[in-house]
């Protein structure tokens, strides 16, 4: 093989994953930008109704216990008179 025809191909292949870098390398840049205004998905109704009821059940739930521990607090045994007899 003539090295100068070596050479030849090595700089063919050179430029080629020269250019492959550069086709990766922006294709980095634009993967890492951030993307914006996506927001929120919005719940269809459904889902809102379902989270409703859920709701419910829990402020239900720690209704009923803070009723019982204010009922376990209570005391059963009046005060003191203050009227003397």
């Amino acid at each position: 093989m003539d090295i100068y025809k070596a050479i030849l191909e090595l700089k063919a292949e050179l430029n080629r994953i020269d250019r492959a870098i550069a086709a990766l390398e922006q294709k980095g840049e634009a993967e890492a930008t951030p993307r914006r205004g996506r927001g929120r998905r919005a719940w269809n109704a459904d889902a809102r109704l379902a989270a409703a009821e859920r709701m419910k059940k829990y402020w239900e739930l720690r209704r009923q216990k803070a009723e019982a521990a204010a009922a376990s607090n209570s005391y059963s045994a009046s005060p003191p008179s203050t009227e003397s007899t």
